[in-house]
Formats: C-alpha cells, sequence, structure tokens
C-alpha cells in the first residue's frame, strides 16, 4: 500500500491550492468545477482517514459505464433486464472457452506446446530467430479473422525479403516475379481485426487512422550496442507459408504464420529530455524497407 508522511500531504495541499487559484486567473469561471473546490479538503480528509487509496470509489465508478450500456428500451424492470444481461454474458463466456478448446484440437499450433518461459526468452534475447509461426499463448485464441484480402506489392515484397532472411533461402520469391523455386510468396492474406497476447490487445489503423504503438528493440551489427525504436502497428495478418529444402525449416513446421505490419518512426537528435526518460521521434517514417 502506498503511504505519504505529512510534509508530502502539505507540499500536495500547496501545489493544489495554487492550482485553484491560477485557473481562476487564467481561464473562465465556467472552467471551475466542484472538483477543484474538493482538492482543497484532500489535505484534512487524509489526516482524519488515512491515504485515500483505502476509501477512494474510483474502482467501482468503472462500473457505471456497464449500467449506462444496459438496453432497458426506457421501460421499468431494470434489475430484472440487468440480471438476465449478466447471465447470458456468462453464458457466452462458457460457450466460447468450450470452443476454444475445441478448436485447440485442430489448430494448426496445437501441435506445438505454448512455453511462457521462451515467450519472454524470446523478446529478450536478440539472436533467437523468430519466424512468426512461433505458439503463442491461448488468450489469443480464437483468431479474429477479416475475409481474404489483397496485400499490396511493396508490402508483399517486404515480406519475401523477411522469409528469405529468416529461413536463409535466397530463392524464396514473390509469385510475380518468375518463382524461381516452390518457395514463393503471392499477396493473400487474412487480416486480423485484433490480437490478445497475454490480456494485451493488440490492433492496426483504427476510426482515427491511427495504429496501436509499439517498442522493439534491436543489436547493432558491429558494436553490439542496443538500440529501441518505436512503430506503429498498421495492420497484423495471417499468413500461410512452407518453406522447400530450407535448412532452417524443421520437418514439422507450422505453416500459419502471424505477422503486425508496422512503420518505425524516424528518430530524432534531440536529446534534451532524454535524462528524463522521455525519447522524441519525428512524426513521419523511415523509407518502407525490410
Amino acid at each position: 500500500m502506498p503511504n505519504i508522511c505529512k510534509s508530502d500531504i502539505a507540499s500536495a495541499h500547496k501545489y493544489l491550492e495554487n492550482f485553484c487559484k491560477e485557473c481562476e486567473t487564467l481561464y473562465s469561471l465556467d472552467l471551475i468545477s466542484p472538483n477543484m473546490h474538493l482538492h482543497l479538503h484532500l489535505q484534512a480528509t487524509i489526516h482524519n482517514f488515512g491515504t485515500v487509496y483505502g476509501y477512494w470509489l474510483f474502482s467501482f465508478e468503472q462500473y457505471n459505464s456497464i449500467l449506462k450500456n444496459i438496453k432497458i428500451n426506457r421501460k421499468t424492470g431494470f434489475e430484472l433486464m440487468y440480471t438476465s444481461q449478466f447471465i447470458e454474458n456468462i453464458s457466452f463466456k462458457k460457450i466460447t472457452k468450450h470452443q476454444q478448446k475445441t478448436a485447440s484440437t485442430i489448430t494448426p499450433y496445437s501441435q506445438f506446446s505454448f512455453s511462457l518461459a521462451n515467450f519472454f526468452t524470446a523478446t529478450l534475447d536478440i539472436s533467437i530467430s523468430i519466424k512468426g509461426n512461433e505458439p503463442l499463448p491461448p488468450t489469443a485464441f480464437p483468431l479474429a479473422k477479416k475475409p481474404l484480402s489483397l496485400m499490396p506489392m511493396p508490402e508483399c515484397n517486404c515480406l519475401v525479403d523477411y522469409y528469405q532472411v529468416a529461413y536463409n533461402n535466397g530463392m524464396i520469391s514473390s509469385c510475380k516475379n518468375g518463382m524461381p523455386s516452390l518457395s514463393f510468396v503471392n499477396e493473400r492474406t487474412e487480416i486480423l481485426k485484433s490480437i490478445n497476447i497475454l490480456g494485451q490487445v493488440y490492433k492496426g489503423y483504427n476510426v482515427n487512422g491511427r495504429g496501436f504503438y509499439i517498442q522493439a528493440l534491436f543489436e547493432e551489427n558491429h558494436t553490439n550496442a542496443y538500440y529501441s525504436y518505436v512503430e506503429e502497428i498498421h495492420y497484423i495478418f495471417v499468413y500461410s507459408f512452407t518453406p522447400t529444402n530450407s535448412p532452417t525449416a524443421p520437418s514439422n513446421h507450422n505453416h500459419e504464420h502471424i505477422f503486425a505490419f508496422v512503420r518505425w518512426f524516424k528518430t530524432i537528435s534531440d536529446m534534451r529530455r532524454q535524462p528524463k526518460g522521455i525519447e522524441i521521434y519525428y512524426a513521419n517514417f523511415y523509407k518502407l524497407d525490410f
């Protein structure tokens, strides 16, 4: 449980008092809210009842949105309708879990057991080669796939380059580039609406034109120095691929790969805020290239 001392309380009260005064000076009275007045009572409240974590109601307020979204058709009987929907939701979760267990017997990932330790090790050890068909945690299933679609050729070419490196096979090519071997990549893919990785949901572009932001760690080839880069997820997709005569493809190769197509934000030389743990990037991306 977090704790504070009396000097912290007095200091916080002083800052809140100055905040309220400056708000009244800088902005119109319409901005002033009852909560700002209540800020000035926090000092006495903490002295009388202890730290606010023991009695604040924020953990309960999150349920207000659930209550507001209950469809009652402007009729009476809210309690009955809420209970009915709650029972439906519980039943739906039971059915979903049953379907996941059933689906796990036929999914391509079923022959590969998921290891949480190996999963975290792969995120930290840059020397581990990631091919995209590694076992995913159970939270990722069932996959929320959209109808089959065509990948733009520039992005498809990035996928070809990736497979050539991942499987150490320079003969892997695009289906539109002559197909010199049986290992070729076409542009047909399945976009995922989202994917749940250990409780964190990742999505691509939303209605506002922005995707989720993630950070990746890279090792520089010559100096072995580690660098982190920030990227934006444009979309997450599933692609089926099986290499032929590849030295790095095992006999029990899982053909279904899951990738995120991302764009990397350009780094900036401004390091003034780095001591405070703040990194600054340009608002545009690096050139599309694997």
